[in-house]
Order: C-alpha cells, then sequence, then structure tokens
C-alpha cells in the first residue's frame, strides 16, 4: 500500500495518521480530548486564629478593671471616717490606750501621707498588734489609710511606729486610728 501523505522534509518527523484524524474531528464541533488536570499544589497549613484569645483576654482584663474600680469606690473616701475600734484578748485592758498618734505628716515629693504610732504595750504579756490609721482631708473625708504590724512587743514596753497611706493625697490631711487590734503571743 502506498501512502498518499505529503512525505516530510528531510530533519522533520511524518505526521502521525491518528493525530490528522483528532485535527479532523475537532473542527467539526466535537470537544478535544480532556486530560486530567494536575493536582493544585499542596497549601501551607493554616495559621490557627488568635482572634479568640485576644477577644477572651480583653474580656478577662475588663471584668479586672472593672472589679478594681468597684473596690475603689467602695472604699473611696465618699464615707465618713472609721470610728476608733478596739479588740483586746484581756477584759479590762483596752488595746485602743495602747496606741496613741505622735505625729502626722505628707511628703511633699510623693504625696504620700504617713502617721506616727507610740505603741505601748499595757497588757501582762509580750503582744503583736495592729494598728490602722485612716488619713482624713480638711472636709472630713477618709482620703486613704494604713496599717502597722508590731510583732512581740514586751509587757510595760513602748515603741514608736510609721505608718504610711496607701496611695497620694493633695492638700492637708489629718490621723486618726481607726482600729487597734492585740493578741498575746
Amino acid at each position: 500500500m502506498y501512502d498518499s501523505s505529503p512525505q516530510p522534509s528531510p530533519g522533520q518527523r511524518p505526521p502521525h495518521a491518528h493525530w490528522a484524524q483528532q485535527a479532523d474531528d475537532w473542527s467539526t464541533g466535537q470537544q478535544p480530548p480532556v486530560f486530567p488536570a494536575a493536582p493544585p499544589p499542596p497549601q501551607p497549613p493554616r495559621k490557627k486564629s488568635r482572634g479568640g484569645l485576644i477577644v477572651t483576654l480583653s474580656v478577662i482584663a475588663g471584668l479586672a478593671i472593672a472589679g478594681g474600680l468597684v473596690v475603689y469606690v467602695m472604699d473611696s473616701g465618699d464615707s465618713e471616717p472609721t470610728t476608733v475600734t478596739e479588740t483586746t484578748t484581756e477584759p479590762g485592758r483596752p488595746a485602743k490606750k495602747d496606741a496613741t498618734l505622735k505625729g502626722c505628716s505628707v511628703d511633699e515629693s510623693t504625696k504620700i501621707p504617713t502617721a506616727v504610732v507610740n505603741i505601748t504595750n499595757n497588757s501582762s504579756s509580750t503582744s503583736n498588734y495592729a494598728v490602722d490609721v485612716v488619713f482624713v482631708d480638711e472636709e472630713g473625708k477618709s482620703v486613704t489609710k494604713g496599717v502597722a504590724k508590731v510583732d512581740g512587743v514586751d509587757q510595760g514596753q513602748s515603741a514608736d511606729h510609721s505608718v504610711r497611706g496607701q496611695q497620694a493625697v493633695e492638700g492637708t490631711v489629718t490621723c486618726e486610728v481607726a482600729y487597734v487590734t492585740r493578741w498575746a503571743q
């Protein structure tokens, strides 16, 4: 049999007969064959979103701040100063008589008030003390407070202790012993 297809020029390859048939089929409206596409390249792993963590931490921080504000407002100077209260483990020997104020001042640079309290152990045994001092502004409102904790004051002994306020104040303040607790060692 003789092939009537044109002969390739020197250096060319002869066309394949089935390619020529496919080209004729495509020109008559048939679609070319669909070969499976290569799979898409692998995607890098998705980074975990930290949006939920950020929201959660923001809510917790907001609640902590709100709680602190509530405590601050409840403990602010809107209330009257606390009256002197005493606690003692020995009847007949009031603890309030063991603590007296010797001075009250405000540091010029820090604006932190300080009271000097003299503690004299009038009980019959070595005792520990907690003395709460309230710092009061010119209008009579409590502006801050402080506590002195003194351990091991021997019977009949006396000593001075400083009580610093918890925050800076404006203007002049006076000091008041608000609460005295004494317990035997």
